[in-house]
């Protein structure tokens, strides 16, 4: 059973606007080492991304799935694009993707398991591209950046999004993993910084084993 897209979406907003609050920034900003602001905007770069070809689909549009450019490339135009963006002009991206968002909702109403609204060449539903770009993309950014900067309530705060909606969300959608889904990279930094994966099934959990 599909769970309320919009509903969920909603709900990790109120904490997005909790989370942009939390972290404070010691260090320079780059794209090698983003700030919490420039992980909050690579994420929604990527939301407005998706909802464009979605709107596109709708219109009958053609679109492609994947990009022109490497992935490398398109990461690195979003950072030079948003790099020095404030935190109130987030807020308003945020808030005007959000309205996108709800009206992309609304027209794909009774259509969630469509897969004539995706952009040519995804395979899956138009739901299961909504729920990772809208929702899993950003809460396994959110994660990595509390583990990589040993910032706990950051990581309490995502943690609360994940175990609320274990039942009705990751356990049922069966994706989320954040283990699987992170680059080697992003896992060598984890292990890096001392952590060890617990895995109870419904809720991955990190737990700090050095000082």
């Amino acid at each position: 059973m599909l769970f309320n897209l919009k509903e969920k979406y909603s709900e990790l907003q109120l904490y997005e606007h909790k989370l942009i609050n939390i972290p404070k920034e010691t260090h320079e900003s780059s794209y090698e080492h983003w700030s919490f602001l420039n992980t909050i905007n690579h994420v929604y770069c990527w939301e407005i991304n998706a909802l464009n070809k979605v709107e596109a689909r709708i219109k009958n549009e053609n679109v492609n799935y994947h990009s022109d450019k490497s992935l490398e490339d398109v990461n690195k135009h979003y950072y030079e694009k948003t790099r020095d963006y404030s935190k109130d002009q987030t807020l308003e991206i945020m808030e005007s993707t959000s309205r996108k968002a709800l009206e992309i909702f609304n027209q794909i109403e009774g259509k969630e398991e469509s897969k004539e609204l995706v952009p040519i060449g995804y395979m899956n539903t138009v739901f299961d591209y909504l729920v990772f770009d809208l929702i899993y993309h950003g809460i396994i950014h959110y994660a990595f950046y509390a583990i990589k900067h040993n910032d706990f309530k950051l990581f309490e705060e995502v943690g609360k999004y994940i175990r609320s909606n274990r039942k009705t969300m990751f356990n049922d959608f069966g994706i989320m993993n954040m283990k699987e889904l992170m680059t080697p990279k992003e896992k060598g930094e984890i292990f890096k910084k001392g952590y060890e994966w617990e895995n109870d099934d419904l809720y991955i959990q990190i737990k700090h084993i050095t000082v």
